[in-house]
């Protein structure tokens, strides 16, 4: 008799499993309920031909472990300012000096040769620790360690594992009063609210707070409604609407991501400091490594609006004919607010760390020389932007008529 066959169901837990291996999550949950009626209160209003209410509440909510999506983290080398592990087989040789890739150069050094520029690599392609700017040491030690893909792994070697959440929820209510044997009066009100803190499609990427990409998403919608309706004859119906629409939105507050104090890390000349600055260029070419993106790409986004509305119509039925006919103005208010350039973006290249004698020059095959977070241990910053905050209001208004005959043939 052969041995018995065992099957087990994996574990749908976030947790590590026998073999070592993550098992990745989601769930998705969409609930809710409703209930309505006639307004009846004991000995005080009894509204059953007149008064009616209807309540509605749907809940969403979406829960995501995301750990199969590896990012890049220094190694323990490139921490230390040793790149030897930058440097690959590839060569190219420009004016009969032959470069390595992913050599490096003192950008401290720059003096001028035979009336060109350049600059002395340095020993053994290795910074000197005492050599490392200070701002840059402070946000290498907020950069998780690697833990993915051996000691060796240089590229894709970081794999995060974090919740991507999403929730949101509608709220209404709809009230009908009757008044009298002609006229209707209703009312309606809703809330819409999406709240997210960390989602792939808002950059969330695994990395902590305050160097994550990911931004939060907070959203809100409320909408009110007036209706009255007039019979003013069996065959003639009058309606007259009004309405507002006010949202706020998507705003990207997370406690720990958006009160960071840029003072900490020693940074001077950015004017807000709510936000951990963008950090971009800092990976080498062909998978040698170096670091992702840190800091988020659109922080404190802000979008407001809000809009009045009115309508009225007359519906007139006359033999096989229906006329309609009816006017709508709607007015509209958007403010909008960005800080994503006045926090400060730094974008970091090889060009920093390569010989000087190389600007401007072509080098064959695609060989580069110089290696990006080499130059951002060193603070030698390639581009930085910065820029005010934007508070844009537009408005605008919208005035419509129109006449309609259904004719029933």
């Amino acid at each position: 008799m052969g041995a018995p066959l065992l099957i087990s169901a994996p574990s749908r837990h976030p947790s590590v499993r026998p073999k070592g291996l993550l098992l990745p999550v989601e769930r998705r949950n969409d609930y809710g309920y409703t209930f309505g009626g006639p307004v009846w209160i004991p000995k005080v209003y009894n509204g059953h031909d007149k008064t009616f209410y209807f309540f509605n509440f749907e809940q969403f909510r979406e829960t995501t472990v995301i750990n199969n999506t590896p990012i890049t983290v220094p190694t323990t080398g490139y921490r230390a300012g040793d790149f030897s592990q930058a440097l690959t087989t590839r060569s190219a040789t420009v004016n009969g000096i032959t470069y390595r890739e992913g050599s490096i150069f003192d950008p401290a050094t720059q003096s001028t040769l035979n009336g060109r520029p350049s600059r002395t690599a340095f020993v053994n392609n290795v910074i000197p620790v005492s050599r490392f700017d200070p701002v840059a040491l402070k946000i290498q030690n907020l950069i998780p360690q690697a833990n993915f893909g051996g000691s060796t792994a240089l590229f894709n070697n970081y794999l995060p594992a974090y919740n991507a959440d999403r929730k949101t929820d509608l709220t209404s209510i709809k009230m009908d009063q009757n008044m009298g044997s002609k006229g209707k009066i209703s009312g309606f009100y809703s809330l819409t609210r999406t709240r997210s803190a960390t989602s792939q499609v808002l950059g969330a990427d695994g990395l902590p707070d305050p160097i994550s990409q990911a931004r939060g998403n907070f959203d809100w919608v409320h909408t009110i409604r007036i209706n009255y309706d007039y019979n003013l004859s069996p065959s003639m119906l009058l309606h007259i609407g009004v309405g507002y629409v006010n949202q706020r939105g998507p705003t990207s507050y997370v406690p720990g991501r958006n009160d960071f104090d840029v003072a900490s890390l020693g940074l001077t000349g950015v004017p807000y400091t709510g936000v951990f600055p963008r950090i971009t260029g800092l990976t080498g070419a062909n998978n040698t490594g170096g670091m992702s993106t840190m800091g988020q790409s659109t922080a404190g986004t802000g979008f407001k609006s809000w809009r009045p509305s009115g309508n009225i119509s007359l519906t007139w039925i006359k033999d096989n004919h229906t006329f309609k006919f009816g006017a709508e103005s709607i007015i509209g208010h958007y403010t909008y607010g960005n800080l994503s350039t006045n926090r400060g973006i730094f974008n970091y290249s090889a060009n920093s760390t390569a010989d000087a004698a190389l600007f401007g020059q072509a080098i064959a095959g695609g060989v580069s020389v110089g290696f990006p977070y080499a130059s951002f241990l060193l603070g030698a910053t390639d581009s930085y932007q910065i820029g005010p905050t934007t508070n844009q209001h537009m408005r605008e208004k919208s005035f419509a008529f129109f006449a309609q005959d259904t004719w029933k043939v």
